[in-house]
C-alpha cells in the first residue's frame, strides 16, 4: 500500500511538471520551441551562416548531398537565425531530399516552410521542373499556418505624455517573424504612417512615436502587423479599419525643472521634444538624435540616462548631468556675454571685429 501510494504521489508530481512545461517551455526546450525564440544571433554568427549557405548550395549544385545533409538540417532547427535564413535552410534541404528520392523527407522539410512562409518563392533561379512542381504541391496542400500572436502592452499615462508609444510582446512564434509593422496615426491626421520595430529578447518590441506639438489630450490609432521574409503577413493586432487606440494624456502644469515629465516645458529643444521634430532643422535641433532615429539607442539613453542600456555610471545630477541642459546652457551663456558687450561697450568711435547675428525670441 505504502508503495502504491508513493507511486501515485510521484505520478502527480510528474505530471504538474508535464504541465507547467507545456504552460511556460522552461523545462523542456521542445515543447517551448512551439512559442518561438526571441533570443537572436549575433551579427558575426549571422554572417558566418550567409556564407555557410552559399557554401551548403554549391555543394547541392555538385551533388554532395551526403556532406550538405547534417549542416542543413542543423541550420533548419536554429531558432536564434533570423527568419529569411531559416527559410532559406529550408528550401536547400528539400532540394536535397527531392535530389535523393527522400519523398517523405521533402514533403515535411516543405510544410515546416510554407507554415511559415505562405507566399515563398523558389530563390534558385535553377531550380528543376522537377523540385519547381514538388514545391508547388507542398504550398497548395499546406493550408495550416503559423499565426504570430502578440498582445499590447499599454504605458502608463506619465510615460505617453513623456514619450508617446506603442508597446506590442510577441508571445507565439517569434521566430518565424522577418519583421513587425506599426502602422499608426494621431491627432488630426488621417492617414497611417508605417514604422518597422523589431523585438528584444524578452520578446518586447516598441515603436516611439514623434509626439504632436499640443498641450491637449489627443489619441493615437494603430495597428500591428507580422510578415514572413517572402512579406506574407503571419499575424496581426488591430485592422487599418479597426485599429486599437491609446491616449496621450493632457500635460499639467509644470512647476519643477528638475522632473523629466516636464523636459519639454522647460526645455524645449531637448532631445526627443515636439520643436525639433517640427523643426529638424534649427541649428538647435541639428544635434537631435531623436530626429535622426527616435527608436534608435542613442535617442532612448539622450531621454532616458539612468536606463539599464545607457548607464555608465551613477551620476544623479538630474537635469544638471544632462549634456543637451549645458550644449542649451551654454548657448544661454554665449548670447548673454554677447549683449553684455554690447551694452557696457559703447563709445563714439566704431570697434574693430565681428560678431555673428543672431535672433532672440521670447518663450
Amino acid at each position: 500500500m505504502r508503495y502504491s501510494h508513493c507511486m501515485r504521489i510521484l505520478a502527480y508530481i510528474v505530471g504538474l511538471t508535464l504541465v507547467a512545461a507545456v504552460s511556460f517551455g522552461g523545462a523542456f526546450p521542445g515543447l517551448a520551441r512551439a512559442q518561438g525564440s526571441c533570443v537572436r544571433a549575433d551579427a558575426a554568427k549571422i554572417e558566418a551562416t550567409q556564407k555557410r549557405l552559399g557554401e551548403l548550395k554549391e555543394m547541392l549544385l555538385y551533388a554532395r548531398y551526403a556532406e550538405a545533409r547534417g549542416p542543413l538540417e542543423e541550420l533548419s532547427k536554429d531558432t536564434t537565425l533570423p527568419a529569411r535564413q531559416r527559410v532559406a535552410s529550408f528550401e536547400l534541404l528539400a532540394m536535397l531530399q527531392i535530389a535523393i528520392n527522400d519523398e517523405e523527407g521533402a514533403r515535411g522539410t516543405l510544410k515546416d516552410l510554407y507554415s511559415r512562409d505562405p507566399d515563398h518563392r523558389v530563390e534558385d533561379p535553377d531550380a528543376s521542373p522537377k523540385v519547381l512542381a514538388a514545391f508547388r504541391r507542398a504550398k497548395q496542400a499546406t493550408v495550416s499556418h503559423v499565426n504570430v500572436q502578440m498582445e499590447n502592452i499599454v504605458p502608463t499615462r506619465e510615460l505617453l505624455r513623456q514619450q508617446p508609444m506603442v508597446k506590442v510582446r510577441v508571445i507565439k512564434f517569434a521566430d518565424a517573424v522577418d519583421e513587425i509593422y506599426v502602422h499608426y496615426r494621431q491627432g488630426e491626421s488621417s492617414d497611417f504612417v508605417r514604422m518597422a520595430i523589431a523585438p528584444d529578447e524578452k520578446c518586447i518590441a516598441q515603436a516611439i512615436i514623434p509626439p504632436v506639438n499640443t498641450q491637449d489630450e489627443y489619441d493615437i490609432e494603430f495597428y500591428v502587423e507580422a510578415v514572413a521574409p517572402s512579406g506574407a503577413n503571419i499575424g496581426s493586432m488591430g485592422f487599418r479599419t479597426t485599429p486599437l487606440k491609446v491616449t496621450v494624456p493632457a500635460a499639467r502644469a509644470c512647476t519643477d525643472p528638475n522632473d523629466a515629465a516636464c523636459r519639454c516645458e522647460f526645455f524645449p529643444r531637448s532631445p526627443g521634444c515636439p520643436y525639433c521634430f517640427d523643426h529638424p532643422d534649427e541649428t538647435a535641433c541639428s544635434d537631435d538624435p531623436c530626429v535622426r532615429d527616435p527608436n534608435g539607442k542613442e535617442c532612448r539613453c539622450a531621454q532616458n540616462p539612468k536606463a539599464d542600456e545607457c548607464s555608465e555610471d551613477d551620476d544623479d545630477g538630474g537635469l544638471f548631468s544632462q549634456w543637451w541642459f549645458w550644449t542649451i546652457a551654454g548657448a544661454v551663456v554665449i548670447g548673454g556675454t554677447v549683449a553684455g558687450i554690447a551694452l557696457f561697450s559703447q563709445s563714439d568711435d566704431p570697434l574693430d571685429g565681428s560678431l555673428t547675428s543672431g535672433t532672440l525670441k521670447p518663450r
